[in-house]
């Protein structure tokens, strides 16, 4: 039986697929914390600078959104959100006491250049609407 309880109408107007992979594929969204710091930023880049979501899910290692924005580039917003929860996630993973793969986690993330990085590039095809 499907569920379509998620099951949303798409407007008109231009929607994209994006996926957003963590550095690695590193399974991080396996605890509810992230998972949580995750849907906070949604609702906050919701609330304040207009991301439309239509519909979302977060799997172990990435996350899919169906969304637009009211206004300007779904890119740079995008891109910023990408900075913003970077930052938050790895302060998060650090911090946590419970976190037993935080050494190999931290490690993993790391670049070349030994910089924490901890999205990989951004995928976002325009959805056809028609």
């Amino acid at each position: 039986m499907t569920d379509n309880s998620r099951l949303v109408s798409l407007p008109s107007s231009k929607v994209y697929f994006i996926t957003l992979s963590v550095f690695g594929y590193i399974d991080v969204f396996t605890r509810r914390d992230y998972i949580d710091l995750i849907l906070e930023s949604l609702k906050l880049y919701q609330e304040e600078y207009g991301l439309i979501i239509y519909d979302w899910i977060i799997m172990t290692n990435h996350v899919h959104l169906i969304a637009n924005v009211k206004e300007g580039s779904i890119k740079s917003l995008i891109m910023d959100f990408k900075r913003f929860t970077a930052i938050q996630m790895i302060d998060a993973i650090k911090n946590d006491p419970l976190e037993i793969r935080k050494e190999w986690m931290l490690a993993a993330l790391k670049t070349n250049q030994k910089e924490e990085i901890f999205w990989r590039g951004i995928i976002m095809p325009k959805l056809s609407t028609t």
